[in-house]
């Protein structure tokens, strides 16, 4: 597994894909993929697959809503970085948004096709979990860049 700021030599990405530390009274929200999804029984952050034509802010803003229910507002949320990621499987560019939830009121509506649980977790929390393949060296990343939880 590759992942890293910089792309990796003759890298060749087959999607561009969004994720979103959502943080809310100091924890972060964690998904539990569904069993018969790609990676499931695995907890991932919300996110997904960008679509032809559309914006970052656009797939992060669309992804969120969709599997949680939650409205981002612009001035709480913001790209943060994007990585190049090599799996097994696949060849990816994961760019990465952090939204600060505590501004807002809001209801977790949580899409059953795609994922069966939620919890709001501290990092260290969701370390101990059996994250998606790359969830560890995420965590790591975002703790060296954001130094404190929310």
């Amino acid at each position: 597994m590759y992942i890293s700021a910089f792309p990796p030599e003759n890298f060749l990405p087959s999607v561009q894909v969004v994720a979103c530390f959502c943080c809310w009274q100091e924890r972060f929200l964690f998904l539990l993929r569904q069993p018969d999804k790609l990676q499931g029984s695995t907890w991932c952050l919300p996110g997904g697959k960008v679509e032809q034509e559309e914006t970052l802010q656009k797939a992060i803003y669309r992804e969120v809503y969709e599997e949680v229910g939650i409205t981002l507002i612009q001035e709480h949320s913001f790209f943060w970085k994007s990585l190049f990621v090599c799996v097994p499987h696949m060849e990816y560019t994961l760019h990465l948004f952090h939204a600060d939830l505590n501004q807002k009121n809001f209801c977790i509506n949580l899409n059953l096709t795609e994922h069966s649980k939620y919890r709001w977790l501290s990092l260290e929390q969701a370390k101990k979990l059996p994250l998606i393949e790359t969830g560890q060296e995420l965590i790591a990343i975002f703790e060296k860049d954001f130094k404190r939880s929310c």
